[in-house]
Order: structure tokens, then C-alpha cells, then sequence
């Protein structure tokens, strides 16, 4: 029972990752590095990131890019290694325009209107949330309410009935 437990501990640290003021409605960007440093620095000025996490991620999406066709727009995951992260935290950005982003898994490039920035302390819970939130823009609906949002609250209260973190294993 002690993964159990350990379980329950990340579960507690959830409600934590999602905040208001790491979410921007109708964030402008041209690019993935202006979304990035936008996310990334409210990840940094709310401590949860450390100076090298927008450079760390940067790097890191245009090695292995992080956007999903979800329709009728792309939504985009980009993170980088726990080493760059202070505490758990997931920044999400609301595009005012489409932004161009790399194909995940694949070539060419997706328009993406919805970032998550993800910074997990940890391989475990990175798997988990990439796999939590990529069956939540899978899911009928939701991406279209955190898109149509008029508010942050509204974006937060979606995010934490919908997103959880359930942990399989070790990432060795």
C-alpha cells in the first residue's frame, strides 16, 4: 500500500499545480518562444520554476515538439526536466491568434490556440499529467469550454475537476 500512499501525497499536490495566476486569457504571441516566455515567466515570477526553465523548454521543443491536432485548433504541451522546476505547476495560455507549433511525434507544424506549460519535479508526474491532460482534449467538450472562457475561475474550475495525476510505476 505504500505506492497508495505516495499517491494520495500527488494527489494533494494537484489542486497546487493549477492557479489563477498562471493562466492568461487571449495571451499574444507570434511564436512558441514568445509562448513560452510568456507562460514560463508567471511560472518563474510565482516561484515555481527556476531562471533556466524558458531556455530548458525552448530547447527542448525543438528537439521533441508538443503540439496535437485537436479540432478544430491545436493545443500545445510544452515542458522540459524536473531540474528547471521548484514545486509542481501547469501554466495555461488561451492564444489570442493560432500560433504555429511543432507536429508531436511527427513533421511539419499544427496551428495551436491552447498551451499547456508544464513543470512537474518529477518523470513520474510528467508522464502522468502528459497523459491527464492529453485525454482531457481527447475528451468531448472540454477543450471548447477552456477555449470559449470569459474567465480565469471558469478555466480553473474545468482544469481541476477534470485533470488528475494517477501515478503507474517508476520511469526507470
Amino acid at each position: 500500500m505504500l505506492f497508495y500512499g505516495y499517491q494520495k501525497l500527488i494527489y494533494k499536490k494537484m489542486p497546487e499545480c493549477f492557479s489563477k495566476d498562471i493562466i492568461v486569457l487571449g495571451l499574444e504571441a507570434q511564436t512558441p518562444e514568445g509562448v513560452i516566455r510568456v507562460l514560463g515567466n508567471l511560472l518563474h515570477i510565482h516561484g515555481f520554476v527556476k531562471d533556466s526553465f524558458c531556455d530548458a523548454v525552448i530547447e527542448r521543443e525543438k528537439i521533441f515538439a508538443t503540439g496535437l491536432p485537436v479540432d478544430p485548433m491545436g493545443v500545445a504541451i510544452p515542458h522540459t526536466d524536473a531540474d528547471h522546476v521548484l514545486k509542481m505547476g501547469v501554466a495555461v495560455g488561451v492564444l489570442k491568434s493560432p500560433v504555429k507549433f511543432g507536429l508531436m511525434g511527427g513533421e511539419g507544424e499544427i496551428c495551436v490556440d491552447l498551451v499547456f506549460l508544464l513543470a512537474l519535479d518529477n518523470c513520474q508526474s510528467q508522464i502522468a499529467m502528459l497523459q491527464s491532460i492529453a485525454e482531457f482534449v481527447n475528451k468531448d467538450g472540454l477543450v471548447k469550454q477552456i477555449r470559449k472562457a470569459k474567465t480565469k475561475a471558469t478555466v480553473l474550475e474545468v482544469l481541476k475537476k477534470e485533470i488528475s495525476l494517477e501515478l503507474h510505476g517508476d520511469c526507470n
